[in-house]
């Protein structure tokens, strides 16, 4: 509710104009622009069933304080004065809107933007806008825009009656002054327009009256708490519907309608053309109820929006039934995922058209046998009960199991709450299996490779190590080479000077003398 405290009222006001404001602000609670967003009033307007509201509960308001000692006689007579708007009952207790509360519209273009006012929000501020603005013409709401900390940010958005009055405002020459401080005023369009700019986005591309609207209209909306309570209802009687017609399942992006006798007519049973492959090879395994499945389906995960149904065909051969036409690179995908099955190498291939044509009927029948079981479960209505929602293997996939089937209906009816909390407990029971293969097997690949890879960094960090070794023994075999470069040199020279020096073994040299003549 845009209510603030009391404003004062003019000493001396006459009492008409005192009822005229009074009826004015009892006319803004229950405008198009404030009733279906303020989540008190309008909880007040919908809790009579001809939408009656306690006068005394409405003048009890902040806003109406000033006007208390004028009595509720007083206030009952200025709303009989309401032109259009509002009317109150014969015992003057309780007053209501003459018509229908509509989503506003146009308030954008007949919204004024106005910058300038005094930030220290002197009291009885409220009261001064809302007369200025009404020099204009009939004004609906002025709205303070304030910060995160409710301070008053001096500017306004002021809400008129009519577009011409909005113009009016916006066409005077010079512009409008408040107290003295001439205003910077625009529409509330062009002030949207600029701040959407100056955050570098494009305003074409949003909707302006979303972007920029009243912290009131953001929170409660009657008009959006309606629609969505409508199509509740709404989704609840197609719902109904559906639990009380023919059985049905959805296999791909057909929708197959199941006959009395739980068969399905061939002519109904469509899928998608090379939709299928085939396998043969596989090891012993795949014959094994304890045999999982999501070693098929995991490497295909993030190559496929929906995982294959996965068909034993008996022995060392079966097929995956996929959601979509499978193309060569698709096959090639497959080829290079799924070399093996149950420990063995498989070879793929595209089934003939009679060998897809009796993998899919077999599934749909399949299919068409889980959605009746489902249907005759306590509660979920009699043999040829609701509308089966089951998901073939075109649709979720899986280990090939049928989805949500079944509803209410036939002969043994049921609460359609029971009904939907049985549906979504057997619908988890089915995908637990699968969830918890799905989950223990990407775990394990987890684990491998987080053990693989600290196996790879601590080789890594032992092979740094052994090479950070070695190269510091070569670096040091390299500077003591050098070291003893010079020692090993001198001791050589030394070793030389005195070999030359110290008699040969033959005994002291003598030098020959000449021979006499």
């Amino acid at each position: 509710m845009a209510d603030t405290a009391a404003q004062p009222l003019a000493a001396d006001a006459s009492d008409a104009e005192l009822q005229k404001k009074a009826l004015h602000q009892i006319e803004f609670y229950f405008r198009d622009s404030n009733l279906p967003f303020d989540r008190f009033m309008w909880a007040l307007h919908t809790k009579h069933p001809e939408n009656w509201v306690p006068i005394s509960t409405v003048a009890s308001f902040k806003r109406m304080r000033p006007f208390h000692t004028r009595g509720l006689p007083w206030i009952v007579d200025a709303l009989r004065k309401s032109e259009g708007l509002l009317e109150v009952d014969e015992a003057g207790e309780n007053v209501r809107r003459k018509t229908e509360v509509l989503p506003p519209k146009g308030q954008l273009e007949r919204s004024v933007y106005a910058k300038n006012f005094d930030t220290t929000e002197p009291a009885g501020l409220q009261a001064e806008l809302e007369a200025f603005f009404a020099q204009y013409g009939n004004v609906n709401a002025v709205r303070m825009r304030r910060d995160i900390h409710k301070k008053f940010k001096g500017s306004v958005f002021c809400e008129f009656q009519h577009e011409e009055y909005a113009k009016a405002f916006l066409d005077q020459v010079p512009a409008p002054s408040f107290n003295g401080v001439k205003l910077l005023i625009m529409s509330k369009k062009d002030y949207c327009e600029m701040k959407i700019r100056e955050k570098g986005l494009d305003p074409s591309t949003l909707k302006l009256e979303e972007a920029y609207t009243p912290a009131e209209y953001r929170g409660f909306n009657a008009f959006k708490q309606k629609a969505l309570a409508e199509k509740k209802e709404k989704g609840l009687e197609d719902e109904t519907k559906k639990l009380s017609g023919d059985l049905y399942f959805d296999y791909g992006k057909t929708r197959i309608k199941i006959q009395p006798d739980g068969t399905v007519d061939e002519k109904d049973a469509k899928w998608e053309p090379r939709s299928a492959l085939k396998y043969t090879g596989a090891g012993e395994g795949q014959n094994l109820p304890s045999w999982n499945w999501a070693e098929v389906k995991r490497p295909l995960k993030d190559h496929f929006a929906r995982l294959p149904y996965v068909k034993v065909a008996g022995g060392d051969s079966g097929f995956l039934g996929f959601s979509r036409t499978i193309n060569d690179d698709d096959v090639e995908l497959v080829k290079s995922k799924l070399p093996e099955i149950a420990g063995k190498e498989v070879t793929w291939s595209r089934p003939s058209e009679e060998e897809e044509r009796k993998f899919q009927l077999e599934r749909i029948a399949e299919l068409a046998k889980q959605t009746i079981e489902k249907s005759n479960k306590p509660g979920r209505g009699g043999k040829a009960g609701g509308r089966g929602g089951g998901r073939g293997a075109g649709a979720s996939g899986g280990r090939g199991r049928g989805g949500r089937g079944g509803g209410r209906g036939g002969r043994s009816g049921g609460s359609k709450s029971q009904a939907k909390g049985e549906v979504k407990d057997e619908a988890k029971g089915e995908v637990k299996g699968d969830v918890k293969d799905d989950i223990k097997t990407d775990a394990q690949e987890d684990i491998k490779a987080d053990v693989k890879a600290e196996a790879k960094e601590d080789a890594k960090t032992k092979a740094k190590e052994a090479v950070k070794m070695e190269t510091r023994v070569d670096v040091k075999m390299a500077e003591a080479r050098e070291d003893v470069k010079p020692e090993v040199k001198v001791e050589a020279t030394g070793e030389k000077r005195k070999a030359d020096e110290e008699p040969s073994a033959a005994g002291p040299s003598k030098k020959a003398k000449p021979e006499e003549s």
